[in-house]
């Protein structure tokens, strides 16, 4: 990629909360907060929604030379300082901070910000993985598994993904790549076949977390960051833990994961910080 676009700044239309969408992003999601379900404030994830538009602007850059057939969301963060509320109009822009050349590849991180007329209720910050190509008889280096704190959990519990969980979340997110819709074209390029997005794998776990240490209340989740280790598939069933790890500022904070229904980890290095 282009190291020359560091620091560039994309910006798109502004986005208002629809009160219809929230309540569609809520349930192609599954989440169970009855004030979501209800429309009375939008879902706890609902801020990738438009952050999608100008995370795509950057993304096409031709300047940036991404290839994007070769691209994986790696990672995701969100910092979330208040909750967002149906018929609010807000901003959205996105910054190139860093790109890092790997052995493997390269990775993108954009800083996103959504404001308000008098305030920023969240950021995010999200890595992107494009892969080096392949040559002939190249051995690419193995990678360290990742091991889960040694102690016993803080929780355990199971979602289930639909068996056209993709397929909702495409709508109500409004991400409609191919490979989450259409099993051809997820086959076509290596996938076992549809996969479920990413953003939609944590917001489900980012719901059970809410459910078993926060007492359902989502608007006292501060930050919290996923590694997407391994696709998930619908119709697969998730096992998801968090450890406590430490406390500071008033916040407390935990380790996530979460594994398959074959014990492979699909999400890694999860932290969650509550506010008390």
């Amino acid at each position: 990629m282009n190291l020359d676009c560091i620091g560039r700044t994309y910006q798109v239309d502004s986005h208002t909360v629809h009160q219809e969408r929230a309540v569609a992003y809520a349930l192609a999601t599954s989440d169970p907060h009855p004030a979501a379900l209800a429309g009375e404030v939008a879902p706890l994830l609902y801020p990738v929604v438009p952050f999608l538009q100008v995370m795509g602007r950057a993304l096409m850059d031709r300047a940036l030379q991404a290839n994007v057939m070769r691209l994986v969301h790696g990672e995701q963060e969100l910092v979330f300082h208040r909750p967002l509320l149906p018929g609010e109009t807000l901003e959205t822009r996105a910054t190139i901070t860093d790109i890092e050349q790997k052995a493997t590849g390269e990775v993108l991180t954009l800083h996103q910000v959504l404001e308000g007329p008098e305030d920023v209720p969240c950021e995010a910050i999200s890595a992107f993985f494009i892969r080096a190509p392949r040559k002939p008889g190249e051995e690419r280096p193995k990678k360290t598994p990742w091991a889960p704190p040694s102690e016993e959990p803080a929780f355990t519990t199971t979602v289930e993904v639909g068996a056209e969980q993709s397929l909702a979340y495409a709508e109500a997110s409004g991400d409609r790549n191919p490979i989450h819709v259409d099993e051809a074209t997820a086959r076509a390029v290596g996938l076992p076949g549809i996969i479920l997005h990413g953003l939609c794998t944590m917001a489900m776990v980012g719901h059970a977390v809410c459910t078993a240490v926060a007492e359902g209340q989502p608007e006292r989740i501060a930050r919290y960051r996923v590694r997407f280790a391994r696709p998930v598939q619908n119709g697969d069933i998730l096992t998801i833990r968090g450890w406590w790890t430490s406390e500071s500022d008033g916040n407390r904070s935990l380790t996530v994961a979460a594994w398959n229904q074959r014990g492979e980890a699909v999400v890694t290095q999860g932290r969650v910080e509550l506010r008390d």
